[in-house]
């Protein structure tokens, strides 16, 4: 396997990518415009994964998945929003305030280059299918997911 995470010959990536990880993060919160709670984020990078499964057949960091009370949870992702793991890489995109995830104030939609267009539109519907809940309380996102998407069932 190359650096880039991709296969011999194949063109689709393979293992998980901790860079495009941090990055989805960092699109997802820059577009949101607001800090979100970690649970908040950890299921918008689960919906940005699902849809784009859905349209292009594969994932778009290839993380691992625990099956959690709340849904599916990508292990690598959480531990990255966390702050317990690639620490270095996921301070450079994102920004902890307590239980707060918000973009970098340096960070720009433009410094996002492993990001393809078609993942960012799998991101904006994500943000697209949780607009509003943050306000609520993140409760109310796992019941949205819960009553929405067959695998939280």
């Amino acid at each position: 396997m190359s650096e880039s995470g991709y296969g011999h010959g194949s063109g689709v990536p393979r293992g998980f990518s901790a860079i495009k990880a941090a990055q989805l993060a960092a699109f997802l919160l820059i577009t949101i415009g607001r800090p979100v709670t970690r649970n908040t984020l950890l299921l918008m990078l689960y919906l940005s994964e699902r849809a784009f499964a859905e349209r292009h057949g594969h994932l778009i960091v290839h993380d691992e998945y625990l099956a959690l009370e709340t849904g599916p949870t990508p292990a690598r992702c959480s531990a990255g929003v966390a702050g317990d793991a690639d620490r270095d890489l996921w301070s450079v995109h994102v920004a902890w305030r307590a239980d707060l995830m918000g973009p970098r104030r340096s960070m720009s939609e433009a410094q996002l280059d492993h990001l393809s267009v078609a993942e960012r539109t799998a991101a904006l519907e994500a943000i697209s299918r949780l607009s509003g809940l943050e306000s609520v309380a993140r409760v109310i996102a796992a019941q949205w997911a819960w009553s929405h998407l067959p695998e939280y069932r």
